[in-house]
């Protein structure tokens, strides 16, 4: 572990500090209170337990060192705090597991099953035994208890669950953590999946992975998920709290390239452990697109603008006009000239504006050509910039590393922020290419 000489003179400190405060009436008791939250607040900037770190864990294993070495409180040297750092260390990995989060996608159609990185994905027409060894293979659980919490699943949350098509999620952490995340973990993936289906897919096969309407009929409503692991302790349920559905064909995701693109955005955006203010941005902004896809017209278009809105136009004036310039500069869309990409985004703003102020219905005209209506290609346009954050992240991380600087949690959105700034005034200047 990497300690500087001032981060172990606080940690000793602190160490000290919640000692003395957990000695209460002639014995320790340990409590979470503000000193156990300064000591953890601290010990997670340490790297290698911060990617690993649970705070019940954290708690128990102090109290142990703390009452093992001594009846009184007394202060620690240096050398006893890095040892129980060290332990800390090492108890928290050999305390870490593989999970998988199971999550049914009704709707979703696909003919074969379909493995890339930690992930797994079910056809529903898959036979039941075959979708258990499936299961168990990839959890790493012999069959039977597979199909004992599979059953449990069925029988006491979700009675249809092995009929839907399935989403498997694989996470190696703390199981605390794990149940904590799981549901947002299993949104953020969906999500991810779809926004990639509509910069990638949606115009260049429109028609070969449309929407469909329903694969598995009679059956119950999709209402949990399933959390397994090789330990029966860390295994849980979690209701759903969002709509897992996916409505379009999946073949496409047996391609190793789409495979290796959509795991590039999924490890920068949904999987980083860095909480910089331009993720934050572009993680809203990817809810905010996903909400919008199962939404009537006109709140479908009042979120996607201002999905695109949040990414570009943050405390500026001249929304319409900023959107309509820098968008059509930072993407491409199939069959879509900027100066096309440019009207449309317009002419949506103008009917967001009508519904919002004027409430009066957005309608979509469709196209005699067969051409995409102007909603669905704002969409196309979105998720392709939402899709372009880990360029972009590179992009900027380079820019602020040429002027001798790292980037902060701050300076990746001020160098975004200046980046579409700098696009715009060239737009209006005239100094397009």
């Amino acid at each position: 572990m990497t300690i500087t000489p001032k981060q172990l003179k606080t940690l000793i400190s602190l160490f000290n500090a919640y000692i003395f405060a957990s000695f209460k009436d002639g014995e320790f008791d340990f409590d979470y209170d503000q000193p156990y939250e300064n000591l953890g607040n601290e010990i997670i900037k340490i790297s290698e337990i911060k990617a690993y770190y649970d705070d019940d864990l954290f708690h128990w294993f102090v109290e142990n060192q703390v009452t093992q070495r001594m009846d009184n409180p007394r202060n620690l040297d240096g050398n006893e705090v890095l040892e129980i750092i060290e332990i800390v260390r090492k108890n928290l990995l050999l305390n870490i597991a593989n999970h998988v989060i199971i999550v049914p996608i009704p709707k979703a159609e696909l003919s074969e099953v379909i493995a890339f990185g930690n992930y797994m994905i079910i056809p529903h027409v898959i036979a039941r035994k075959k979708k258990i060894n499936l299961i168990a293979k990839f959890s790493g659980k012999k069959y039977a208890d597979a199909e004992s919490i599979l059953e449990h699943t069925e029988k006491s949350r979700s009675p249809d669950f092995l009929k839907y098509p399935l989403l498997c999620i694989k996470e190696k952490q703390q199981s605390t953590n794990i149940h904590f995340k799981a549901l947002n973990i299993s949104r953020l993936t969906i999500y991810a999946i779809t926004t990639y289906y509509y910069a990638q897919i949606f115009l260049e096969n429109y028609g070969l992975y449309s929407s469909i309407a329903s694969l598995v009929k009679t059956t119950y409503p999709a209402s949990h998920i399933a959390i397994l692991a090789k330990d029966n302790w860390r295994q849980r349920h979690k209701p759903l709290n969002f709509d897992p559905v996916i409505r379009f064909k999946l073949n496409w995701l047996s391609e190793k390239n789409h495979q290796r693109k959509l795991l590039k955005f999924i490890r920068a955006l949904i999987l980083a452990e860095n909480t910089d203010k331009l993720r934050v941005l572009f993680l809203n902004s990817l809810i905010l697109f996903n909400e919008a896809l199962i939404q009537n017209t006109s709140i479908a278009t009042l979120m996607t603008m201002t999905s695109a809105e949040s990414l570009l136009t943050q405390t500026k004036n001249e929304k319409r006009l900023r959107l309509s310039a820098i968008l059509p500069r930072l993407v491409k869309v199939k069959n879509v000239t900027a100066p096309q990409l440019s009207e449309t985004l317009t002419e949506l703003y103008l009917k967001r504006n009508e519904f919002v102020h004027a409430g009066k219905t957005i309608t979509i005209m469709y196209s005699d050509k067969k051409e995409k209506d102007s909603l669905e290609v704002a969409k196309v346009a979105v998720a392709t910039l939402l899709l372009d954050y880990p360029t972009i992240v590179q992009k900027l991380t380079k820019s602020i590393a040429g002027t001798g600087k790292q980037p902060t949690k701050d300076s990746l959105l001020v160098a975004w922020q200046n980046y579409i700034d700098n696009i715009f005034e060239d737009v209006i200047k005239g100094n397009t290419k």
